[in-house]
């Protein structure tokens, strides 16, 4: 499978074959149905304009029933370097993504109190590293949770910010790493259970809203023309999205493969994947699980 870096050329896998002047068009579909099945990896794929007529024939041949896949090694895919498990390469118009970022603070009582405290946190390069292109249709809107000090790097409190460098994006940076490109933004305005708006922690202003960005995959086209780039949304347990997040989603592509990467919650509609999967889902008594299957 192609490291995890070449993202670029795996989003250009249609553009890969399109030279192969003696492949038919649904030729390329059937490899690019393969490969979406899990029968042919994406290095494998990428080299195939070298096989020869024979060769291809075969390999189409056992696409399509007339023999087995085992009997092609060369074709096989390396599924250990797949982290997404139950998500398919590929397969998704809109990502929605809430990454552990890691936190900064100037003190331990303070680090105890952030979202790495709450539920750990993974480096930049660690984010950058994950596949998140492999999981983009084309074309494909991306929605990447994001937090304020990341979107600029102001510097590491603990080092007196003097690693300051105002010409880095560290989400940026990630979200370029993944092989999309950012495109607009907006935010959370985070409201309480009476209506207000809510008094978040901060160190030079308290924190009342929370940043998301909107990038792309390809070019999709506007599927709605009326979404404001501003949701309110009730503040619940730390790092909890609000449901009008995926109602502004779902309002935004009605018809979308939507997919959430590091969710906590269960939705129709939606393919989920995270360390803590399900874990705000309605936990569902016997009775409850008894009567429901009477």
């Amino acid at each position: 499978m192609l490291a995890l870096g070449d993202i670029e050329l795996e989003r250009r896998r249609f553009e890969l074959l399109s030279p192969i002047e003696h492949w038919t068009p649904g030729a390329k579909a059937r490899l690019i149905a393969a490969i979406l099945d899990g029968y042919v990896g994406l290095q494998e794929a990428s080299l195939a304009h070298r096989l020869s007529s024979s060769e291809l024939s075969r390999l189409l041949r056992a696409f399509s029933g007339g023999c087995e896949p085992a009997r092609l090694p060369r074709f096989t895919p390396v599924a250990s370097a797949w982290p997404f498990n139950g998500l398919k390469m590929f397969g998704y118009d809109l990502i929605m993504i809430d990454p552990p970022w890691p936190t900064e603070m100037r003190s331990q009582k303070g680090e105890k109190k952030s979202s790495a405290g709450k539920y750990g946190s993974m480096s930049f390069a660690e984010i950058a590293a994950m596949p998140v292109g492999q999981l983009a249709s084309t074309p494909c809107v991306l929605f990447v949770w994001a937090v304020w000090p990341h979107v600029m790097y102001g510097g590491n409190p603990k080092l007196r910010y003097s690693d300051f460098d105002a010409s880095r994006s560290p989400i940026g940076e990630c979200i370029h790493a993944w092989g999309a490109r950012v495109v607009t933004g907006g935010a959370w305005r985070k409201m309480t259970v009476n209506g207000h708006v809510a008094f978040g922690p901060g160190y030079r202003v308290r924190s009342s809203c929370e940043p998301w960005f909107m990038a792309v995959f390809g070019n999709p086209q506007e599927t709605s023309l009326s979404a404001r780039n501003i949701f309110d949304g009730l503040r619940r347990e730390h790092s909890r999205k609000p449901e009008q997040a995926y109602a502004w989603c779902e309002a935004y592509m009605p018809e979308a493969r939507r997919v959430e990467i590091f969710s906590r919650t269960s939705r129709p509609g939606w393919d989920t994947w995270g360390f803590e999967a399900g874990k705000f889902d309605p936990v569902v008594t016997v009775a409850e699980r008894e009567e429901a299957a009477a």
